[in-house]
């Protein structure tokens, strides 16, 4: 789902990590990536309305790049515009929903 990205280590910090080896990092691209447009929370289920959900993927709450690491949503009904997910019981503050696809990656 993702673009390669290259960066050169003599491009860091004035060239201090020139002896570094060079860095990549794969990024997704918006225009494929998940999209959510809309998000209905109803007691602990979660309806997420949107585009390009693909087939399979997970429902995080968190921050985490890693989708294992974050809260996961217990995903009832999946489709590629529309998501119903049961959310585990969650200390009280604001949390970061995000849709990871295995197709094409994290959403907006």
């Amino acid at each position: 789902g993702g673009q390669l990205i290259t960066v050169p280590s003599s491009a860091l910090s004035h060239g201090e990590y020139e002896d570094l080896p060079t860095l990549t990092y794969t990024y997704d691209d918006p225009a494929t990536s998940p999209y959510i447009e809309n998000l209905t929370e109803t007691g602990p289920v979660l309806e997420l309305d949107g585009a390009r959900f693909g087939s399979v993927g997970t429902v995080t709450l968190g921050t985490a790049s890693n989708p294992s690491t974050n809260f996961q949503c217990t995903v009832t009904t999946w489709s590629d515009t529309q998501i119903v997910c049961t959310r585990p019981d969650l200390p009280s503050g604001v949390w970061q929903v995000r849709v990871h696809s295995e197709t094409s990656g994290w959403s907006n």
